[in-house]
């Protein structure tokens, strides 16, 4: 699981035990389902996320997937 903290809320990814994709949510909510991780950091980077109130905000995400908190799980 990764996490990304914002002024809005707390971004996170984790791996669906149910389907084996990668589900981004923002605090509790669901946002949308991925390949990868790397695309789901991608959208949040791209302000493509399903989240109206961050794709439409000019806060900022880090490019890469690598600069999200990494959690053992």
């Amino acid at each position: 699981m990764w996490t990304l903290r914002t002024r809005r809320g707390l971004f996170w990814i984790r791996r669906s035990s149910k389907t084996g994709k990668y589900e981004l949510s923002i605090d509790r909510e669901k946002l949308d389902t991925y390949d990868s991780p790397e695309q789901a950091a991608e959208a949040v980077y791209r302000h493509t996320s399903s989240f109206g109130w961050w794709d439409w905000s000019r806060l900022e995400a880090p490019e890469s997937l690598a600069e999200w908190k990494k959690w053992k799980t």
